[in-house]
């Protein structure tokens, strides 16, 4: 008689039971240790980012050294802690943590490069969010429309819609296709330093991708042509907007309406909520 595989796999484990061999025991222990470890550890990591929503630094430092002392901070643990300092614009310590995380021989992972990016993006730090871009390439971690989208906003929190530009072309040359954020990033580059034409320009490539623009995007466009007092764009844009079936929002209602008054003509915002209600 033939056995099947899985009631010889039984038989095996029943005799090394029965015969109380040592080694069959102490793996059963080591994977039930590993999953508390595991429970642990996420629930001691769910307390860190509570303290890190409160910008409890101090306290996020002394549970990553807790869980050091126990052997279970992994990746996630110390992204977290880097994430804590970088919610405070805190550049040098979420630095600090990187170094300690790699001696300790744990490998970062996109998270923990998303986080470094974005610190220095958000304070428009186009020069040190790039090296840490850098970094993340030479760890081997590939970059995604996230990635490429934080680069582009801290081009745009610059003030540098050339480089913008280039982030959002290098993005392309990836293989990964641009969204409406990342279109929206560049959008607001050029609208920062009062480009209306580059702004149409790119409003017209989303368009012809496939990538609808929407409200957010409008009222950036419709509010970079106030310090040039170009009424007429901002008309256009509007009913742009309409025919597109986008809604008019308070802020862009907002954005038209200051175009409006910069340009003198106190009737153009009125004449534009007259066409909402048509």
């Amino acid at each position: 008689m033939r056995l099947s595989g899985g009631l010889v796999i039984l038989l095996f484990a029943w005799a090394l039971l029965l015969f109380d061999i040592p080694l069959f025991r102490e793996a059963f222990a080591l994977k039930d240790n590993a999953k508390e470890d595991r429970r642990e550890m996420i629930k001691m990591t769910n307390i860190m980012k509570t303290h890190a929503r409160r910008g409890q630094t101090q306290k996020c430092e002394a549970i990553c050294a807790e869980m050091t002392n126990k052997g279970i901070a992994d990746v996630y643990v110390y992204t977290t802690l880097m994430h804590a300092y970088a919610q405070r614009g805190d550049r040098k310590n979420a630095s600090r943590v990187y170094s300690r995380m790699l001696d300790a021989s744990i490998k970062p992972d996109y998270k923990t490069f998303c986080t470094m990016i974005s610190v220095y993006a958000k304070k428009g730090e186009i020069a040190e969010a790039s090296t840490w871009f850098d970094r993340m390439c030479d760890a081997g971690v590939p970059g995604n429309v996230l990635i490429f989208t934080t680069m582009i906003d801290a081009c745009a929190t610059a003030g540098k819609p050339q480089e913008a530009e280039s982030w959002h072309q290098r993005m392309r040359a990836s293989g990964i296709a641009p969204d409406v954020v990342s279109f929206s990033s560049v959008i607001k580059a050029h609208a920062k330093v009062g480009d209306i034409k580059a702004v149409e320009s790119w409003l017209a490539n989303m368009e012809a991708e496939g990538v609808r623009p929407n409200a957010i995007i409008f009222c950036i466009a419709i509010d970079a042509c106030k310090g040039s007092k170009s009424l007429a764009h901002a008309e256009d844009l509007f009913e742009r907007m309409q025919s597109g079936d986008v809604a008019p929002t308070l802020p862009i209602l907002n954005a038209l309406m200051n175009v409006a008054a910069e340009a003198g003509d106190v009737h153009a915002a009125y004449r534009s909520l007259k066409s909402c209600q048509r």
